[in-house]
């Protein structure tokens, strides 16, 4: 399988997660400048959209190049799982502790598809809302 049905493949996943085209025909650029024209209704889904063609253009890249320089391919099922696993991880970097996030019965099957957690649910559980991860200013430790 070359570089390009492996793009191919890592593009017509991402239409069938996201319930939606995500390619258009024509180049990529169209693609790109295109992508925020149809928003979601949820505020959290249009975060996931907005990462979405960063995150697997640069998978495609990375993948290119291994198989370019290296001589090595992965799977698509590899390339896949671990491109998934990069979109969690973005999403879990994001403050979403302060705000609720309304979604439309039919956005949710996009969660069930991607099979994320809403972040607000994860990180609200154990924390006030007004709590942070990081204190905002370094203090010094106390001398001994």
């Amino acid at each position: 399988m070359g570089s390009y049905h492996m793009a191919n493949q890592l593009w017509e996943k991402l239409t069938f997660r996201c319930q939606r085209p995500c390619r258009l025909l024509g180049d990529i650029r169209s693609t790109i400048s295109n992508w925020t024209l149809e928003p979601y209704n949820s505020k959290i889904l249009n975060k996931l959209w907005t990462i979405l063609p960063g995150l697997l253009l640069w998978t495609i890249w990375k993948e290119r190049n291994k198989r370019i320089f290296k001589n090595k391919k992965t799977s698509i099922e590899i390339i896949w799982n671990n491109l998934c696993q990069n979109i969690k991880e973005t999403l879990a970097l994001h403050q979403w502790m302060t705000e609720d996030f309304p979604t439309q019965p039919q956005e949710l099957s996009i969660w069930d598809n991607w099979n994320i957690q809403l972040p607000q649910a994860q990180l609200n559980s154990n924390r006030p809302h007004n709590a942070t991860r990081f204190p905002s200013h370094w203090i010094h430790p106390q001398r001994k």
